[in-house]
């Protein structure tokens, strides 16, 4: 477990390293699909970032086929998990 916890946060360390460095974006991709497969174990997955038109491009992706990437609309999937609700107090 804590062999575990250390990978993660060297995990974090090198993508910070990378950021700080100012690495280019292929590289850095290159380092998040390394982490996302080795460390996360993950088989399926899909990394997006929002381009300058402010629509939503995916940069990579591993399980996913070509046919299924073109029917996914990934704006309105994303929109559900970015969607925000404002949260009031409630006095007694």
């Amino acid at each position: 477990m804590l062999s575990l916890k250390q990978k993660q946060i060297n995990s974090i360390f090198d993508i910070t390293r990378a950021i700080n460095q100012n690495i280019p974006i292929e590289a850095l991709v290159r380092i998040l699909e390394a982490i996302i497969h080795a460390q996360l174990g993950l088989e399926k997955w899909l990394l997006v970032i929002k381009n300058k038109e402010g629509d939503w491009q995916c940069i990579s992706n591993q399980g996913i086929n070509e046919e299924e990437l073109k029917l996914q609309n990934i704006g309105i999937f994303l929109s559900n998990f970015l969607h925000f609700e404002q949260i009031s107090v409630i006095e007694e």
